[in-house]
Protein backbone atom coordinates (compact mmCIF):
# COMPACT_ATOMS: atom_id res chain seq x y z
CA UNK A 1 0.00 0.00 0.00
CA UNK A 2 1.39 3.06 -1.05
CA UNK A 3 1.26 5.92 2.04
CA UNK A 4 3.12 8.55 1.22
CA UNK A 5 1.53 10.37 -0.67
CA UNK A 6 -1.33 10.08 1.74
CA UNK A 7 1.25 11.21 4.80
CA UNK A 8 2.02 14.45 3.02
CA UNK A 9 -1.90 14.57 2.38
CA UNK A 10 -2.09 14.90 6.31
CA UNK A 11 0.85 16.79 7.38
CA UNK A 12 -0.90 20.69 7.21
CA UNK A 13 -4.30 18.66 8.74
CA UNK A 14 -2.67 17.27 11.63
CA UNK A 15 -0.43 20.12 12.77
CA UNK A 16 -3.58 22.54 12.44
CA UNK A 17 -5.66 20.29 14.03
CA UNK A 18 -3.07 19.15 16.84
CA UNK A 19 -2.27 15.86 15.47
CA UNK A 20 1.24 13.99 15.48
CA UNK A 21 1.74 11.24 12.81
CA UNK A 22 4.37 8.69 11.92
CA UNK A 23 4.67 5.30 9.97
CA UNK A 24 4.84 2.25 11.87
CA UNK A 25 4.60 -1.22 10.67
CA UNK A 26 2.78 0.10 7.34
CA UNK A 27 0.09 2.17 8.87
CA UNK A 28 0.30 5.62 10.40
CA UNK A 29 -0.37 6.36 14.07
CA UNK A 30 -1.51 9.61 15.20
CA UNK A 31 -1.65 10.83 18.20
CA UNK A 32 -3.63 13.84 19.81
CA UNK A 33 -1.36 16.62 21.39
CA UNK A 34 -4.21 17.30 23.44
CA UNK A 35 -5.10 13.98 25.08
CA UNK A 36 -4.75 10.57 24.81
CA UNK A 37 -6.37 9.36 21.33
CA UNK A 38 -4.69 7.53 19.10
CA UNK A 39 -5.94 6.80 15.51
CA UNK A 40 -4.33 3.68 13.40
CA UNK A 41 -4.53 4.67 9.96
CA UNK A 42 -3.96 2.39 6.74
CA UNK A 43 -4.20 5.27 4.30
CA UNK A 44 -8.27 3.96 3.22
CA UNK A 45 -9.52 3.25 6.82
CA UNK A 46 -8.30 4.65 10.37
CA UNK A 47 -9.78 2.54 13.69
CA UNK A 48 -9.21 4.15 16.99
CA UNK A 49 -7.06 2.07 19.66
CA UNK A 50 -10.26 3.17 22.33
CA UNK A 51 -12.46 1.15 20.19
CA UNK A 52 -9.94 -1.85 19.54
CA UNK A 53 -9.74 -1.75 23.28
CA UNK A 54 -13.30 -1.56 23.95
CA UNK A 55 -13.45 -4.59 21.41
CA UNK A 56 -11.17 -6.14 23.67
CA UNK A 57 -12.91 -5.59 26.84
CA UNK A 58 -16.26 -6.32 25.82
CA UNK A 59 -14.77 -10.05 25.25
CA UNK A 60 -14.92 -10.62 28.88
CA UNK A 61 -13.72 -10.17 32.54
CA UNK A 62 -10.22 -12.60 31.39
CA UNK A 63 -9.57 -10.62 28.52
CA UNK A 64 -10.21 -7.08 30.10
CA UNK A 65 -7.63 -8.24 33.67
CA UNK A 66 -5.01 -9.02 31.32
CA UNK A 67 -5.26 -5.65 29.78
CA UNK A 68 -5.11 -3.75 32.99
CA UNK A 69 -2.09 -5.57 33.62
CA UNK A 70 0.01 -4.84 31.16
CA UNK A 71 2.32 -1.96 30.83
CA UNK A 72 1.66 0.79 28.80
CA UNK A 73 4.29 0.06 26.34
CA UNK A 74 3.32 -3.53 26.01
CA UNK A 75 -0.48 -2.66 25.62
CA UNK A 76 0.33 -0.10 22.90
CA UNK A 77 1.76 -2.36 20.55
CA UNK A 78 -1.16 -5.04 21.07
CA UNK A 79 -3.44 -2.48 20.38
CA UNK A 80 -1.57 -1.19 17.33
CA UNK A 81 -0.67 -4.96 15.66
CA UNK A 82 -4.70 -5.68 16.48
CA UNK A 83 -5.63 -2.26 14.52
CA UNK A 84 -3.45 -3.23 11.79
CA UNK A 85 -4.64 -6.99 11.96
CA UNK A 86 -8.58 -5.72 11.41
CA UNK A 87 -8.05 -2.69 8.70
CA UNK A 88 -6.32 -5.81 6.82
CA UNK A 89 -9.05 -7.43 7.59
CA UNK A 90 -10.86 -4.98 6.30
CA UNK A 91 -9.24 -3.69 2.69
CA UNK A 92 -9.25 -7.49 1.49
CA UNK A 93 -12.87 -7.38 2.32
CA UNK A 94 -13.65 -4.34 0.37
CA UNK A 95 -11.53 -5.71 -2.37
CA UNK A 96 -13.48 -8.67 -3.04
CA UNK A 97 -15.69 -8.25 -6.00
CA UNK A 98 -18.00 -11.04 -7.79
CA UNK A 99 -16.70 -11.60 -11.42
CA UNK A 100 -20.15 -10.63 -13.81
CA UNK A 101 -20.54 -11.26 -17.56
CA UNK A 102 -21.16 -8.27 -19.67
CA UNK A 103 -24.77 -9.01 -19.22
CA UNK A 104 -24.34 -9.12 -15.11
CA UNK A 105 -24.81 -13.12 -15.36
CA UNK A 106 -22.69 -14.84 -13.01
CA UNK A 107 -19.47 -15.65 -14.00
CA UNK A 108 -18.62 -19.26 -14.77
CA UNK A 109 -15.81 -19.34 -17.19
CA UNK A 110 -13.23 -20.06 -14.35
CA UNK A 111 -14.13 -24.09 -14.01
CA UNK A 112 -11.38 -26.22 -14.07
CA UNK A 113 -10.60 -28.20 -17.32
CA UNK A 114 -12.12 -31.26 -16.17
CA UNK A 115 -13.52 -33.21 -19.81
CA UNK A 116 -11.45 -34.98 -21.98
CA UNK A 117 -11.32 -32.64 -24.78
CA UNK A 118 -10.11 -30.13 -22.88
CA UNK A 119 -7.45 -32.14 -21.58
CA UNK A 120 -6.39 -33.19 -24.33
CA UNK A 121 -5.17 -29.70 -25.90
CA UNK A 122 -2.75 -29.51 -22.58
CA UNK A 123 0.37 -29.99 -23.49
CA UNK A 124 2.18 -32.54 -20.87
CA UNK A 125 4.70 -29.89 -19.73
CA UNK A 126 1.95 -27.77 -18.88
CA UNK A 127 -0.14 -30.48 -17.17
CA UNK A 128 2.95 -31.21 -14.92
CA UNK A 129 3.06 -27.63 -13.65
CA UNK A 130 -0.75 -27.88 -13.38
CA UNK A 131 0.13 -31.08 -10.98
CA UNK A 132 2.67 -29.58 -8.96
CA UNK A 133 0.83 -26.03 -8.47
CA UNK A 134 -1.70 -29.11 -6.50
CA UNK A 135 1.12 -31.06 -5.24
CA UNK A 136 0.50 -29.89 -1.91
CA UNK A 137 -3.25 -31.05 -1.58
CA UNK A 138 -2.63 -34.39 -3.86
CA UNK A 139 -0.38 -35.88 -1.33
CA UNK A 140 -3.34 -36.18 1.02
CA UNK A 141 -4.87 -38.53 -1.35
CA UNK A 142 -2.33 -39.67 -4.05
CA UNK A 143 1.30 -41.23 -3.07
CA UNK A 144 4.45 -39.73 -5.30
CA UNK A 145 4.36 -42.52 -7.39
CA UNK A 146 0.34 -42.12 -8.54
CA UNK A 147 0.35 -38.65 -8.58
CA UNK A 148 3.65 -39.19 -11.32
CA UNK A 149 1.19 -41.69 -13.12
CA UNK A 150 -1.37 -38.92 -13.04
CA UNK A 151 0.87 -37.15 -15.66
CA UNK A 152 1.89 -40.22 -17.95
CA UNK A 153 -2.16 -41.17 -18.09
CA UNK A 154 -2.51 -37.42 -19.08
CA UNK A 155 0.24 -37.91 -21.80
CA UNK A 156 -1.10 -41.38 -23.05
CA UNK A 157 -4.60 -39.88 -23.08
CA UNK A 158 -3.02 -37.20 -25.39
CA UNK A 159 -1.03 -39.90 -27.52
CA UNK A 160 -3.92 -41.78 -28.13
CA UNK A 161 -5.98 -38.87 -29.51
CA UNK A 162 -3.71 -38.51 -31.66
CA UNK A 163 -3.12 -41.69 -33.01
CA UNK A 164 -6.28 -43.46 -32.82
CA UNK A 165 -9.31 -41.97 -35.13
CA UNK A 166 -11.91 -43.70 -33.22
CA UNK A 167 -10.47 -42.28 -29.71
CA UNK A 168 -10.35 -39.24 -31.78
CA UNK A 169 -13.94 -38.87 -32.95
CA UNK A 170 -15.19 -39.70 -29.36
CA UNK A 171 -13.75 -36.46 -27.52
CA UNK A 172 -14.42 -34.39 -30.27
CA UNK A 173 -18.21 -35.30 -30.17
CA UNK A 174 -18.71 -33.29 -27.25
CA UNK A 175 -18.01 -29.81 -26.04
CA UNK A 176 -18.15 -27.70 -22.91
CA UNK A 177 -21.50 -27.86 -22.20
CA UNK A 178 -21.61 -31.75 -22.04
CA UNK A 179 -22.34 -33.38 -18.87
CA UNK A 180 -19.14 -34.51 -17.44
CA UNK A 181 -20.19 -38.66 -16.84
CA UNK A 182 -21.18 -38.67 -20.77
CA UNK A 183 -18.07 -36.98 -22.01
CA UNK A 184 -16.10 -39.47 -19.47
CA UNK A 185 -18.09 -42.60 -20.47
CA UNK A 186 -16.06 -43.68 -23.29
CA UNK A 187 -13.06 -43.46 -21.43
CA UNK A 188 -14.46 -44.42 -18.12
CA UNK A 189 -11.24 -46.72 -15.93
CA UNK A 190 -9.30 -46.72 -19.13
CA UNK A 191 -7.28 -43.59 -17.06
CA UNK A 192 -8.23 -43.94 -13.28
CA UNK A 193 -5.58 -42.04 -11.80
CA UNK A 194 -6.39 -39.31 -14.21
CA UNK A 195 -10.35 -39.75 -13.94
CA UNK A 196 -9.57 -39.41 -9.98
CA UNK A 197 -7.83 -36.43 -10.24
CA UNK A 198 -10.29 -33.87 -12.40
CA UNK A 199 -13.20 -36.00 -10.50
CA UNK A 200 -12.09 -34.24 -7.80
CA UNK A 201 -11.28 -30.87 -9.58
CA UNK A 202 -14.79 -31.07 -10.94
CA UNK A 203 -16.16 -30.55 -7.20
CA UNK A 204 -14.60 -27.57 -6.58
CA UNK A 205 -16.32 -24.46 -7.14
CA UNK A 206 -14.87 -22.30 -9.23
CA UNK A 207 -15.93 -19.30 -6.91
CA UNK A 208 -18.56 -17.67 -5.34
CA UNK A 209 -20.57 -15.37 -8.18
CA UNK A 210 -23.14 -17.99 -9.08
CA UNK A 211 -24.07 -18.70 -5.57
CA UNK A 212 -24.49 -14.93 -4.97
CA UNK A 213 -26.28 -14.06 -8.30
CA UNK A 214 -28.88 -16.83 -6.72
CA UNK A 215 -29.32 -15.00 -3.37
CA UNK A 216 -29.65 -11.90 -5.42
CA UNK A 217 -32.77 -13.28 -6.93
CA UNK A 218 -33.78 -14.44 -3.98
CA UNK A 219 -34.11 -10.89 -2.11
CA UNK A 220 -35.11 -9.74 -5.02
CA UNK A 221 -38.39 -12.02 -5.14
CA UNK A 222 -39.28 -12.31 -1.68
CA UNK A 223 -38.49 -8.47 -0.68
CA UNK A 224 -40.93 -7.42 1.94
CA UNK A 225 -43.73 -6.75 0.74
CA UNK A 226 -43.78 -10.82 -0.32
CA UNK A 227 -42.63 -12.06 2.95
CA UNK A 228 -46.10 -14.49 3.10
CA UNK A 229 -44.59 -16.69 -0.50
CA UNK A 230 -43.82 -19.95 0.08
CA UNK A 231 -40.95 -21.73 -0.66
CA UNK A 232 -43.03 -23.85 -3.15
CA UNK A 233 -43.75 -20.99 -4.82
CA UNK A 234 -40.11 -19.53 -4.55
CA UNK A 235 -38.97 -22.01 -6.38
CA UNK A 236 -41.31 -21.83 -8.68
CA UNK A 237 -40.60 -17.92 -9.66
CA UNK A 238 -36.80 -19.25 -10.34
CA UNK A 239 -37.61 -21.84 -12.20
CA UNK A 240 -39.78 -19.35 -14.36
CA UNK A 241 -36.53 -16.87 -14.10
CA UNK A 242 -34.14 -19.84 -15.84
CA UNK A 243 -36.78 -20.79 -18.64
CA UNK A 244 -34.01 -19.66 -21.43
CA UNK A 245 -30.90 -21.23 -20.03
CA UNK A 246 -32.98 -24.82 -19.59
CA UNK A 247 -34.67 -24.44 -23.21
CA UNK A 248 -31.26 -23.89 -24.67
CA UNK A 249 -29.60 -26.63 -22.74
CA UNK A 250 -28.99 -30.05 -25.06
CA UNK A 251 -31.31 -32.98 -23.98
Amino acid sequence: MQLTSHVEALDARDQQQGWDSWDIDGGIVRHDRRGMHQLFDSGDYAVAFTTVSGCMEDLGMFIKDHLSAMDSGHCETLLRLSASAILELVDGITAVVAKRTEDNEAYINAAPNVLPHQLVRILPRDFCIYLQRHKERLDYTFSNEEIENIGRQHKALCDSYRRQPNVKSSIDSFDDSAAYRDSWIGLHNTYPLLEKFVDGLATIFPGTSTVENDFSVVKYEKNKNRMSLTDASLEGILHAKQYRHMHSLKV
